[in-house]
């Protein structure tokens, strides 16, 4: 589903103009990226999935080219978790 796909059904579901489910689905986006960068579980769809930020720990890694260790530092990542029901609905 692409952004437009998303405005389209919001616009359809909701009976507004395309202008005010643009806003509403550009609200929505930016509340999302807001509670990442707060660092806060995004639960908003917990039948489908749920959203959790990460923080990977430092590491050292090797060059498969040359065999050099390098060090990774840590870095924040957003984890993905697939809920039971969409697991199942898949398999």
């Amino acid at each position: 589903m692409t952004k437009a796909d998303f405005v389209n059904l919001v616009q359809k579901s909701g009976g507004i103009s395309r202008l005010k489910a643009c806003n509403v689905v550009n609200d929505f986006l930016f509340e999302l990226q807001t509670r990442i960068r707060r660092e806060e579980d995004i639960k908003c769809f917990p039948q489908l999935f749920t959203l959790r930020p990460k923080t990977t720990a430092a590491r050292a890694a090797r060059n498969p080219s040359t065999g050099e260790t390098i060090a990774v530092p840590s870095k924040k990542a957003v984890k993905f978790k697939m809920s039971k029901f969409l697991k199942d609905m898949l398999n």
